[in-house]
This record gives structure tokens, C-alpha cells and sequence, in this order.
């Protein structure tokens, strides 16, 4: 007796390529609402995020401006990551002590106007004196404490949740050509055996080279950071900016940076920019030094610095996320949760 048996492959709602900021934090999204999907990431291809400060920061800018919508990003954002620590048993999100150095007496005049100002309470409440509280930052005008930061383990947070969705064979290493997409079948996606209702591009700077939203308008900005061994300057965990920032990660060890190269997306990093980078350091700190590392990163933005989520004019089926740009760490959670929102709940 001779039996043909038939073998139906499994249809996934979401097809995720790229597992940066936003691609991961969606897929999470889709995992603790039992929704199917599979993350497709190329770990050689490069990404902004694993360069990124993760700083969420209330108040940014040259002018010490209030981010945009910070309080509600922060309230998606705080809860979304601490359940993810709580899940995976990790340490990935801290609170972030900032001290801002004025870079001339206007900024200390700008201040405490500021902190005058009902709006930008919690964030500023605390000016000192030009040499209060020495640590070996040079200090010519004063500072001022920024209440109401974090910090995110970027690195640490894209590959602990790697690591878990490959275990649960949500997560596939390939270098996406988005040119052999097929839909043979109406509401259905085909790719190299893999068949999706939905594809999801999360390509950051490379959305620029997909055939399906070669004109969204992504513009990349290039960012260089260094990683120093500074022995003499001991600095309290924190976020100290003056002009550039510099994250002091651990004893003796730092971050700095970052550089900021508008329409340039030449991954290689150079002498010039290094050189630029250090001049800012010796400003900020006449200590002596050791360069550990230099990474480069592009990342992608919009014209009004808005992430996007966006539906493909034609096959319905077909989106984007981009547009991250600096503040990825505080708006992912939130971008996420309105693609659900809008895109998932009405299918």
C-alpha cells in the first residue's frame, strides 16, 4: 500500500529584516504577544546600533532643549526593557547621572533661566560653581546636573536577545537581497523557504539600497566613537558632556564621541576624524590617554529627525521602520508598540 503524504509549510505573519534597535525591539514585541515571525540579520553587515551611546536624555542640543515627547517615550521605554531583564535574567538598563560643562558664560545664564522654568522640572535643578565638585574635567564656566537619564547596554541587549530567539529558531544569520522576493501566492511572501504574510524592513542606512522603498526619504549621518583607557581620571559612572560626550563605563574606561558627518555613509574610519575627536578630548580633560578602539557608525534620519513607519504604497503587505537616528534607544519600545497598533491590530 503506498501512502503520499503532503507536506503544508508554515505560513509566519512577520518576516523582520534586520535585527538593529528597531527590528529587535519588534520582534520582542511579537514574541510576547505569541505572534509568529522570524528575524533575518546579517551580523557582518554593519549597523549603527552596535555603536550607539544608548543615552536617553532629557536634555539635548546646544540650546539645552527638552527632547520631544521624552516623558511619554520614557514611560514605554522604562517598563519595556526592565521586562526584558526580567525575563532573560540580564543587567542591560541603568540610571545615567549627566553633568553638563558650559562652554561660556551664556550657557550658565541659559541654565538658570532654565531651571526656573516649570517645564524643565526634574530634568534641571542643580547649578555649580565654576571648580565645584573637581574631578579632573576641565571646568572654565560652571556645570550643571541633568536629572532623569539612562542608559542602555546596546550591544548587550541586541545580543542577549539574539541569543534567544536563536534558541527558539526565531533568528536566521543571511544577507538579505530583497531582489529574489516573490509573491507567488496572493498574501503570501516567499524567501529562500521562508513564507510570511508580512515583511517588515528594519534595514537602517541600508533601506537605502531596497527596491521596494528606494525613495524613502533616509538621509545618513556618520558618527565616530572611541573607546579610552584614561588611568588617572575617575569618574563616577555618568554621562559628562562638554561639546562631545564621554561615557564612563568603568573604572579607567570610556567612551567619546561622538562625531557628526551629515550625508556621508563611508564606513571606514579616519585619521582626520580621530585626530578632530582628540582635540575635543584634550579640551575636556588634559589627563593622558589610550585609544583602545575606533567605531564608526551611520545612522539613519529624517529631515524633521521623526522615525517612520511606513506602508508600501502598492503591496500592502510590505513595510518599513527607520529613521532611529540618535534617540533609537528611548523611541524604539514606542515604535513598535504603533506598529501593532495600527498596522497589526487592523489586519
Amino acid at each position: 500500500m503506498c501512502f503520499i503524504v503532503i507536506i503544508k509549510r508554515k505560513q509566519i505573519d512577520y518576516l523582520i529584516i534586520g535585527a538593529g534597535l528597531a527590528g529587535t525591539t519588534l520582534a520582542w514585541k511579537l514574541h510576547e504577544m505569541g505572534i509568529g515571525f522570524k528575524l533575518i540579520d546579517a551580523p557582518k553587515l554593519s549597523t549603527a546600533s552596535l555603536v550607539a551611546g544608548g543615552f536617553m536624555n532629557p536634555i539635548t542640543g546646544k540650546w539645552m532643549t527638552k527632547s520631544k515627547a521624552f516623558e511619554g517615550l520614557l514611560s514605554e521605554a522604562i517598563p519595556f526593557y526592565k521586562s526584558i531583564e526580567h525575563a532573560l535574567k540580564i543587567s542591560i538598563l541603568k540610571p545615567l547621572p549627566i553633568r553638563r560643562y558650559f562652554l561660556n558664560p551664556e550657557d550658565s545664564l541659559r541654565a538658570i533661566r532654565k531651571i526656573k522654568n516649570p517645564r524643565f522640572n526634574p530634568y534641571l535643578n542643580q547649578l555649580l560653581a565654576k571648580g565645584e565638585d573637581s574631578n579632573g574635567i576641565t571646568d572654565d564656566f560652571g556645570s550643571v546636573l541633568i536629572n532623569e537619564g539612562y542608559w542602555l547596554d546596546v550591544p548587550k541587549y541586541l545580543g542577549s536577545l539574539r541569543t534567544y530567539f536563536m534558541r527558539k529558531d526565531l533568528y536566521i544569520e543571511d544577507e538579505v537581497n530583497c531582489e529574489i522576493f516573490a509573491k507567488k501566492e496572493i498574501g503570501t511572501w516567499h524567501y529562500k523557504g521562508l513564507h510570511a504574510k508580512n515583511v517588515i524592513f528594519c534595514q537602517g542606512i541600508h533601506i537605502l539600497n531596497n527596491p521596494f522603498f528606494i525613495n524613502l526619504p533616509i538621509s545618513p549621518i556618520k558618527g565616530d566613537v572611541l573607546t579610552l583607557k584614561i588611568p588617572d581620571l575617575e569618574l563616577p559612572n555618568g554621562l559628562y558632556y562638554k561639546k562631545r560626550w564621554l561615557h564612563s563605563i568603568e573604572p579607567s574606561l570610556y567612551r567619546f564621541g561622538a562625531s557628526y558627518e551629515t550625508g556621508i555613509s563611508d564606513l571606514g574610519t579616519k585619521l582626520e576624524t580621530r585626530n578632530d575627536l582628540i582635540k575635543s578630548l584634550q579640551i575636556m580633560t588634559r589627563l593622558p590617554f589610550e585609544i583602545l578602539r575606533h567605531q564608526t557608525g551611520i545612522r539613519p534620519t529624517t529631515v524633521n529627525t521623526k522615525p517612520i513607519i511606513i506602508q508600501h504604497p502598492i503591496y500592502k503587505s510590505l513595510y518599513a521602520i527607520n529613521g532611529l537616528s540618535s534617540k533609537g534607544t528611548l523611541s524604539a519600545p514606542s515604535l513598535a508598540k504603533d506598529f501593532i497598533h495600527y498596522f497589526h491590530n487592523k489586519l
